[in-house]
């Protein structure tokens, strides 16, 4: 029979596998968006940056339809370049509400 040490020990053995698994998943993820970038892919590339922000728990929550998140999005990246640009000694590295 099993006793509670190692069901215990079980369990976290089995956390720490699906941890692993799942950071191997997202490194394998990245090198293949790297990899389109790599490729001359912009396009491919773009269209899966969407679908992750699309994905994302702040757009589900937002209220917003996709192109109206996706327009806040692309209006917030351009502010923050505006934003460098005018002051280029600050750091200003992250406007709040974006998803990534």
């Amino acid at each position: 029979m099993c006793n509670q040490n190692d069901y215990g020990q079980y369990e976290a053995e089995m956390y720490a596998a699906a941890a692993q698994a799942e950071y191997e998943h997202e490194m394998d993820y990245q090198r293949y968006l790297s990899e389109l970038l790599e490729n001359k892919q912009e396009r491919l590339f773009a269209i899966h940056i969407a679908l992750d922000i699309l994905k994302s728990a702040q757009f589900a929550t937002s209220r917003l339809n996709p192109v109206e998140y996706l327009e806040q999005i692309r209006n917030d990246e351009i502010k923050l370049i505006e934003l460098k640009k005018s002051e280029p000694n600050k750091e200003n590295n992250n406007i709040a509400g974006l998803p990534f």
